[in-house]
């Protein structure tokens, strides 16, 4: 079943959110302020996902003997998850600046797969290679989410992006801010 674009438009406009990353993700936050790279969302093999090309992932970050690990919530299952329950416990008791409710909260991640159109990022020095040409998984920041997200809840798509016709390309641009580099300043849906 092939998601309609208003199905799209209404799974974005009802959501509201690091970790380390395999080396099968595409690192543009390597990129130079002032650069962009061109990609193109491709659309989930899972038909029923109500974002079409995007995955929303919950992860608990917990200190355990001494190491960090991620763990995932058991919301993404549709189940109750413990962790959840200690973290609104923590925030019902101390209020909404509650250092420890803070701490166990879930964190959301929005992940994509794209082919990766233009690729400002050098070469691979052992490879030689870019990731142009390639397809790639995007860990996306908030503020790139929430530039796709406006982009959807205010009609401004006339397709589907990721349809091979009539779809179209997504900037990610980095642009600088103080002493902090920002994505959602001139990243958009190409036209």
């Amino acid at each position: 079943m092939a998601l309609s674009l208003e199905q799209l438009t209404a799974a974005f406009k009802k959501q509201d959110s690091t970790e380390s990353r395999p080396s099968n993700y595409y690192r543009f936050w390597d990129m130079k302020d002032g650069e962009q790279a061109v990609v193109r969302f491709l659309p989930d093999a899972n038909t029923e996902n109500q974002f079409g090309f995007m995955v929303e992932k919950l992860m608990h970050s917990l200190e355990i003997n001494g190491e960090y690990k991620n763990v995932p919530c058991l919301k993404m299952y549709g189940e109750d998850c413990p962790i959840c329950k200690v973290s609104s416990a923590y925030y019902k008791d101390e209020g909404k600046d509650s250092v420890n409710g803070k701490k166990y909260w879930r964190k959301k991640q929005h992940i994509v797969q794209a082919l990766i159109v233009e690729d400002p990022l050098a070469a691979d020095p052992e490879t030689g290679e870019t990731a142009e040409g390639k397809i790639k998984r995007l860990n996306l920041s908030y503020q790139i989410y929430s530039v796709i997200k406006i982009a959807f809840e205010n009609e401004e798509l006339d397709e589907i992006p990721y349809f091979y016709k009539g779809g179209c390309d997504f900037i990610i641009n980095k642009t600088k801010s103080g002493e902090y580099s920002k994505y959602d300043v001139g990243s958009k849906f190409a036209r």
